[in-house]
């Protein structure tokens, strides 16, 4: 079974997400676990997943834009 997740939740989630790394691999670097060029390529990927989608959203219909889909509604009418 599929579900649309709306894109303002996928693009809360992608910030959220980098937040986190952004804590870890600073700990991870200053452990001496990871590279610093390696933290830095991995949060330049997530920050570019994150202007992708609000590249989509831009371009998206009104009620796509914040997270108007009946279709990914549960019963108790969250999205999840």
């Amino acid at each position: 079974m599929s579900r649309e997740i709306p894109l303002s939740v996928q693009i809360g989630e992608v910030e959220r997400e980098i937040k986190v790394r952004e804590g870890v691999y600073f700990n991870q670097v200053r452990a001496g676990r990871m590279k610093q060029g390696d933290a830095d390529k991995r949060l330049a990927i997530m920050r570019e997943v994150l202007v992708t989608l609000q590249g989509l959203r831009a371009a998206s219909p009104p009620a796509a834009k914040h997270g108007g889909l009946v279709s990914s509604e549960t019963q108790s009418g969250k999205p999840f």
